[in-house]
Protein backbone atom coordinates (compact mmCIF):
# COMPACT_ATOMS: atom_id res chain seq x y z
CA UNK A 1 0.00 0.00 0.00
CA UNK A 2 2.81 2.27 0.58
CA UNK A 3 4.21 1.85 -2.80
CA UNK A 4 0.64 2.86 -4.33
CA UNK A 5 0.73 5.65 -2.03
CA UNK A 6 3.81 6.99 -3.22
CA UNK A 7 3.00 6.69 -6.61
CA UNK A 8 -0.20 8.78 -6.07
CA UNK A 9 2.15 11.34 -4.56
CA UNK A 10 4.22 11.96 -7.86
CA UNK A 11 1.28 11.84 -9.28
CA UNK A 12 -0.68 14.65 -7.13
CA UNK A 13 2.71 16.91 -7.83
CA UNK A 14 2.10 16.58 -11.42
CA UNK A 15 -1.74 17.97 -11.18
CA UNK A 16 -0.66 20.48 -8.75
CA UNK A 17 1.41 21.65 -12.25
CA UNK A 18 -1.52 21.53 -14.00
CA UNK A 19 -3.71 24.29 -12.18
CA UNK A 20 -1.71 26.93 -9.91
CA UNK A 21 -4.75 27.56 -7.86
CA UNK A 22 -4.07 23.97 -6.31
CA UNK A 23 -2.63 23.76 -2.85
CA UNK A 24 -3.73 20.33 -1.74
CA UNK A 25 -4.75 17.04 -3.26
CA UNK A 26 -5.59 14.29 -0.77
CA UNK A 27 -6.86 10.90 -1.12
CA UNK A 28 -10.36 9.59 0.41
CA UNK A 29 -12.20 6.65 1.05
CA UNK A 30 -14.69 5.29 4.17
CA UNK A 31 -12.24 2.68 4.91
CA UNK A 32 -8.59 2.03 5.27
CA UNK A 33 -7.72 0.28 1.86
CA UNK A 34 -4.75 0.09 -0.51
CA UNK A 35 -6.30 2.33 -3.20
CA UNK A 36 -5.15 0.55 -6.67
CA UNK A 37 -7.56 -2.19 -4.95
CA UNK A 38 -10.46 -0.03 -6.11
CA UNK A 39 -12.02 0.34 -9.61
CA UNK A 40 -11.52 4.25 -8.70
CA UNK A 41 -9.42 6.66 -6.84
CA UNK A 42 -11.03 9.52 -5.36
CA UNK A 43 -8.40 12.65 -5.43
CA UNK A 44 -9.71 15.94 -3.61
CA UNK A 45 -8.08 19.30 -4.19
CA UNK A 46 -7.94 22.21 -2.24
CA UNK A 47 -8.30 25.53 -4.58
CA UNK A 48 -7.55 28.74 -3.72
CA UNK A 49 -11.02 29.67 -5.01
CA UNK A 50 -13.10 30.81 -1.75
CA UNK A 51 -16.77 30.46 -4.54
CA UNK A 52 -15.92 26.78 -5.16
CA UNK A 53 -14.71 26.06 -1.45
CA UNK A 54 -17.79 27.86 0.36
CA UNK A 55 -20.77 27.57 -2.40
CA UNK A 56 -22.37 24.14 -3.05
CA UNK A 57 -23.89 25.68 -6.23
CA UNK A 58 -20.56 27.21 -7.93
CA UNK A 59 -18.87 23.96 -6.57
CA UNK A 60 -21.89 22.40 -8.68
CA UNK A 61 -21.05 24.70 -11.40
CA UNK A 62 -17.83 25.61 -11.68
CA UNK A 63 -16.53 22.90 -9.76
CA UNK A 64 -18.15 20.07 -11.63
CA UNK A 65 -16.64 21.97 -15.11
CA UNK A 66 -13.13 22.13 -13.32
CA UNK A 67 -13.54 18.38 -12.79
CA UNK A 68 -14.34 17.70 -16.28
CA UNK A 69 -11.22 19.99 -17.63
CA UNK A 70 -9.06 17.80 -15.43
CA UNK A 71 -9.55 14.40 -16.05
CA UNK A 72 -9.04 15.09 -19.63
CA UNK A 73 -5.55 16.43 -18.39
CA UNK A 74 -4.76 13.87 -15.85
CA UNK A 75 -5.33 10.51 -18.05
CA UNK A 76 -2.22 10.80 -19.39
CA UNK A 77 -0.75 11.60 -16.66
CA UNK A 78 -2.24 8.34 -15.30
CA UNK A 79 -1.44 6.23 -17.47
CA UNK A 80 2.72 7.15 -17.72
CA UNK A 81 2.19 6.35 -13.91
CA UNK A 82 0.89 3.20 -14.59
CA UNK A 83 -1.69 3.25 -12.26
CA UNK A 84 -4.83 0.92 -13.34
CA UNK A 85 -7.55 2.41 -11.47
CA UNK A 86 -9.36 5.66 -12.84
CA UNK A 87 -9.23 8.42 -11.03
CA UNK A 88 -11.79 11.09 -10.07
CA UNK A 89 -10.87 14.58 -9.51
CA UNK A 90 -13.28 16.94 -7.72
CA UNK A 91 -12.15 20.24 -5.89
CA UNK A 92 -12.42 20.42 -2.22
CA UNK A 93 -16.30 22.22 -1.06
CA UNK A 94 -16.52 22.73 3.06
CA UNK A 95 -20.49 21.91 2.96
CA UNK A 96 -19.51 18.59 1.56
CA UNK A 97 -17.24 18.40 4.03
CA UNK A 98 -19.46 18.97 6.71
CA UNK A 99 -21.79 16.38 5.33
CA UNK A 100 -19.01 13.76 5.62
CA UNK A 101 -18.54 13.25 1.54
CA UNK A 102 -14.88 12.80 2.04
CA UNK A 103 -15.04 9.69 4.25
CA UNK A 104 -13.32 8.73 7.65
CA UNK A 105 -10.10 8.13 6.16
CA UNK A 106 -7.59 9.86 4.12
CA UNK A 107 -4.16 11.01 3.23
CA UNK A 108 -2.37 14.54 1.99
CA UNK A 109 -0.86 13.22 -0.99
CA UNK A 110 0.56 17.04 -1.98
CA UNK A 111 0.58 20.20 0.32
CA UNK A 112 2.19 23.67 -1.54
CA UNK A 113 4.63 24.95 0.90
CA UNK A 114 2.73 27.76 3.48
CA UNK A 115 -0.23 26.03 3.33
CA UNK A 116 -2.16 23.86 6.05
CA UNK A 117 -4.16 20.90 5.19
CA UNK A 118 -7.76 21.99 4.47
CA UNK A 119 -9.78 18.79 6.66
CA UNK A 120 -7.24 20.01 9.66
CA UNK A 121 -8.46 23.39 8.81
CA UNK A 122 -11.79 22.57 8.48
CA UNK A 123 -12.18 20.26 11.27
CA UNK A 124 -10.59 23.21 13.75
CA UNK A 125 -12.84 25.98 12.61
CA UNK A 126 -15.65 23.20 13.21
CA UNK A 127 -14.12 22.58 16.33
CA UNK A 128 -14.40 26.23 17.48
CA UNK A 129 -18.05 26.77 16.13
CA UNK A 130 -19.29 24.21 18.74
CA UNK A 131 -17.23 25.27 21.48
CA UNK A 132 -18.38 28.58 20.69
CA UNK A 133 -22.13 27.84 20.92
CA UNK A 134 -21.28 25.92 24.73
CA UNK A 135 -19.85 29.47 25.48
CA UNK A 136 -22.55 31.93 24.42
CA UNK A 137 -25.63 29.42 26.15
CA UNK A 138 -26.80 30.24 29.08
CA UNK A 139 -26.61 28.01 31.94
CA UNK A 140 -29.20 26.25 33.36
CA UNK A 141 -29.99 26.91 37.08
CA UNK A 142 -31.86 24.46 38.99
CA UNK A 143 -34.51 25.65 41.38
CA UNK A 144 -32.85 25.74 44.94
CA UNK A 145 -34.72 23.22 47.18
CA UNK A 146 -36.50 24.95 50.42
Amino acid sequence: MQKHLKILQDLAKDIAELDERIVEVFIHSDAPRDPFDAEEIYLVCSLTDPEIANDIEVYNDAGFAWSLEMQDKIEPLREAHGIGPEIILAPFNFVLHAEGEYGEYYSTLFLREGYAPVLKMADEQQAKREQAVFEDAEPVQEDDPV
